[in-house]
């Protein structure tokens, strides 16, 4: 039995096993198909058979099931349905899981063992059967800032000669336990220097990933003049002030990959003069995702350390007052790349936060040479239009240097696999055509007045804007130096009141660059 202990960020504290009937845990959490079990599991299947005599609710729901031999004397059976169909994906797995060990703690269980039986399509069955139990034991942040919850125990059973990345599974909680607790907390007590404080304490000493704040509106207002703009109206509010936290992470040996994030925080959005009305400002605390995810990310990459590879990170926090200082539609603001923007809607705070990092991280690259070994991101919850498109799922959209290494296919390809799929979106001439200037005075149109989910292409011409508004757009296929861009709109993804944060897309980008 080995251990896999976290002292801090983490809601549990997991064991391996390679027998099933270990005595050390005190209770059985079975999730299987409708197909008999793996061969390993065969003294398992009497139990079952015999229990389903009795209730009928064996192999339809999740059933407790009395069982002297097995560890604390229960079974928790918890079925994941049909696998077999185009539209399953590894999350029956997790599902089953996460409702097994709910009903494990429910009866009583302080360290039950998580079984799953093979299933042959997903390859990562044990991950995401361990991500779904793990999922029920996360406390919100608020709640854990008024009582104290023990930390859990439970153990995962792995088979004499088989692997599963337990390791990395457990870095992927903790760092959705960060995502989580940024994305998820009272707007009135994580305000921007709130979210500073908070990833400057995970990322405190001994931490491999290094936090650089900057809390200077003056300094803003220079380097990022789109991103204080927004904030103008928060400066009577020092609490409301923004905030600029830069991460960086350096692996051991030499660097062949460098990804470089920009994420959207803002940690509460009324939309601005542009108000929010009729009840559509509710959830808007959850509105720095994709900030909270890239923390998410780092906390991942703190933990598993990977090797070779380089992340920087630009989180931009900020609150979209509003008040007599506010930037207002048709306001021209030039931007770090000398680009003059015309404000269209002042609810389109996301990409005006964005777009002057973007501009600081694409000089950061060519200023450096690493362009041909280097892709930049942003990441947000940024349009309810991907959420029309989508629904639940982020979309990905690739500038043409990374859509000519496909590297949407490959996202959605790990994505999928590990249970935190998503879509591909595709940036056409059509959203640079929408963001065009009509008069002399200004260089791009922030947005058109209507709402992105009544917009058509209305989350795929932002990209476009920061694309422009940054001077990405002369770096190109066709450039000398051309840059590698994704942007990924985690809009629906990143979960709704009344539901928790799900702390998506940080499973998928842990997945896709940690291994």
């Amino acid at each position: 039995m080995a251990a896999v202990g976290i002292p801090q960020w983490a809601a549990a504290v997991v064991s391996t096993t390679n027998d099933v009937f270990d005595k050390q845990y005190d209770g059985l959490v079975l999730v299987n198909s409708p197909a008999p079990l793996a061969d390993d599991l065969a003294p398992l299947q009497p139990i079952l058979d015999e229990f389903s005599k009795i209730d009928g609710q064996v192999g339809n729901g999740v059933t407790v099931i009395p069982n002297a031999t097995v560890p604390g004397g229960r079974i928790i059976a918890s079925p994941t349905g049909k696998v077999s169909r185009a539209i399953d994906d590894v999350r029956r797995v997790t599902e089953a899981a996460a409702a097994g060990f709910s009903r494990a703690l429910a009866a009583g269980c302080s360290n039950p063992l998580l079984v799953v039986s093979p299933i042959a399509r997903f390859e990562k069955a044990v991950e995401g059967g361990l991500l779904g139990a793990l999922s029920k034991v996360y406390h919100m942040l608020g709640e854990r800032s008024t009582k104290e919850f023990p930390t859990k125990k439970l153990g995962v059973y792995v088979p004499k000669g088989k692997e599963a990345q337990v390791n990395l599974v457990t870095a992927m909680e903790s760092g959705k336990i960060v995502a989580r607790d940024i994305c998820s907390a009272d707007p009135a007590m994580f305000n921007p220097p709130d979210a500073a404080d908070y990833i400057s304490k995970v990322f405190g000493d001994g931490s491999s990933v290094k936090v650089t704040v900057t809390d200077s509106f003056d300094t803003m207002n220079k380097e990022y003049p789109c991103l204080a703009a927004v904030a103008r109206a928060s400066m009577p509010h020092p609490k409301h002030h923004p905030r600029v936290v830069e991460l960086d992470y350096k692996g051991e040996g030499e660097i062949t990959n460098n990804l470089l994030f920009v994420g959207k925080g803002v940690c509460y959005d009324t939309g601005g003069l542009d108000l929010k009305v009729n009840g559509s400002m509710k959830g808007m605390a959850r509105d720095k995702g994709g900030a909270a995810a890239i923390a998410g990310f780092f906390r991942v990459l703190d933990m598993v350390k990977p090797k070779g590879l380089r992340v920087h990170a630009k989180l931009g926090f900020v609150v979209n007052d509003i008040g007599p200082q506010a930037y207002r539609s048709d306001e021209i603001i030039t931007s770090r790349a000398g680009v003059k923007v015309h404000v269209g809607n002042t609810d389109a705070e996301g990409r005006m936060v964005m777009v002057d990092l973007v501009a600081a991280t694409k000089e950061m690259i060519l200023a450096e040479g690493i362009e041909n070994k280097a892709h930049m991101f942003t990441v947000a919850t940024l349009t309810g239009h991907v959420l029309r498109a989508y629904g639940s799922y982020p979309a990905v959209l690739d500038n043409g240097p990374a859509a000519e290494q496909k590297f949407a296919q490959s996202l959605q390809d790990v994505a999928h696999n590990w249970g935190d799929p998503f879509e591909i979106s595709t940036l056409r001439r059509n959203e640079f055509d929408f963001i065009k200037p009509v008069l002399g005075d200004y260089d791009v149109l922030q947005s058109n007045t209507a709402p992105s989910s009544a917009t058509a292409r209305g989350h795929q011409f932002p990209m476009a804007f920061m694309m422009v508004g940054a001077g990405l757009d002369k770096h190109c296929i066709d450039a000398d130096k051309p840059v590698r861009y994704s942007h990924m709109d985690i809009a629906g993804a990143a979960g709704f009141f009344p539901d928790p944060p799900t702390g998506s897309p940080v499973v998928a980008l842990a997945a896709k660059f940690c291994q």
